[in-house]
């Protein structure tokens, strides 16, 4: 029988250690500018500010890549309720703005996160990906918070 995992040896330590089956077709990684190159410009700004939906501080895009591309996600914390949050796929940037948009919302960029996310933010992905349906699949720690 093979024994159980430590909790040392669960908890992911960055962003590269989520994925932890079929490595070879998936990853999780900070975005680069060349990521953002695919989204389409984002064509009118807001006249009404009550469409964001939350401001998200300490922010990074991470990007899941795929046998079939590749799509970008906004974490972070929401600024008023303080909770880690992730969105679903972005559709568009617009950092002269500090806006992003995903298929339903609209969200404003806050303060930047500077480098691979804190624990708490790694922990709220792979809760993520298991509630997406990837989880298992990509051998995600299961976290339950």
């Amino acid at each position: 029988m093979k024994p159980l995992p430590t909790l040392e040896e669960v908890i992911p330590k960055s962003l590269d250690d989520i994925i932890r089956e079929h490595c070879d077709e998936f990853s999780l990684r900070l975005s680069t500018a060349e990521d953002f190159a695919s989204l389409h410009p984002m064509v009118s700004m807001l006249d009404n500010p009550k469409q964001i939906r939350a401001t998200i501080n300490e922010w990074r895009i991470v990007c899941l890549t795929h046998p079939a591309g590749k799509f970008l996600l906004l974490t972070g914390i929401n600024e008023t309720t303080q909770n880690v949050w992730s969105t679903s796929p972005l559709n568009s940037v617009d950092f002269e703005n500090n806006l992003v948009l995903t298929k339903n919302s609209i969200y404003r960029l806050g303060s930047e996160g500077v480098g691979e996310p804190d624990l708490h933010i790694l922990l709220h992905i792979c809760v993520c990906l298991h509630d997406w349906g990837f989880g298992n699949h990509l051998g995600v720690p299961r976290i339950f918070y």
